[in-house]
This record gives C-alpha cells, sequence and structure tokens, in this order.
C-alpha cells in the first residue's frame, strides 16, 4: 500500500458508487472514476481487482483509454444529482447552509461528467 489517505478514499468512493446502483440519489460513475483513480496511487492489486470486476470495468478502461463516459452513464447522472438537489433544496428541512452547499457542490461534478465525451 503506498497511500493510505488514498486507499481509504477509494474505498469510501467505491461504496458510495454501489450504494449508487441500488439509490438513484447518488451518481455511480463519477464515485467509481474516483475510487479507481485513488486505486490507481495507492494500491496495485485493488485497482486490478477493481478493472476486472464485470460492472465497472469497462467504465474504468473506457475512462482511461479514451477519457469517455457513456451515455447511459450520463443520463443516469443527471436524473440522480437533478434529483437529489430538488428534493433537498425544496422539499426537505434541511439547514440553509446545507441546501447553499448541496448544488454547489453536485452541479461542478453534473457539468464535468456532461461535458465528457461519449464512447
Amino acid at each position: 500500500m503506498k497511500n493510505i489517505p488514498l486507499f481509504i478514499l477509494g474505498i469510501t468512493s467505491l461504496v458510495l458508487g454501489v450504494v449508487g446502483i441500488i439509490l438513484p440519489i447518488l451518481p455511480t460513475t463519477p464515485f467509481i472514476l474516483l475510487s479507481a483513480y485513488c486505486f490507481s496511487k495507492s494500491s496495485d492489486r485493488f485497482y486490478g481487482w477493481l478493472v476486472s470486476l464485470p460492472t465497472f470495468g469497462q467504465m474504468i478502461r473506457d475512462w482511461n483509454e479514451k477519457g469517455t463516459i457513456k451515455r447511459r452513464a450520463k443520463l443516469f447522472c443527471l436524473f440522480s444529482i437533478t434529483s437529489v438537489i430538488i428534493y433537498f433544496c425544496f422539499f426537505s428541512a434541511i439547514l440553509l447552509v446545507a441546501k447553499i452547499i448541496l448544488p454547489t457542490t453536485l452541479i461542478p461534478i453534473l457539468i464535468f461528467v456532461l461535458t465528457r465525451p461519449e464512447k
């Protein structure tokens, strides 16, 4: 293990990405790509394992080789991030500061994903 903080971030990101498969409120693609990046810098074993998974491997290879994200993944990311922002900002009783932080952090992620080339 080369870098413990990156490894922990990779595990956390992987868990969030897997949860995003089940819950439409979390975007899977950015979390899996972040996890792959963290593992590539911290653990060759975990990176190899992640890339070999049938669910995530092709997505990571597409990103590494061509910098592309599939249209289906982009649309899912658009739907999930938009749903989260709408729900928490308009229908939830969270603090005002959270209602400001949430779109401030999620919209740049959404813009990044949507502006990547498609496979």
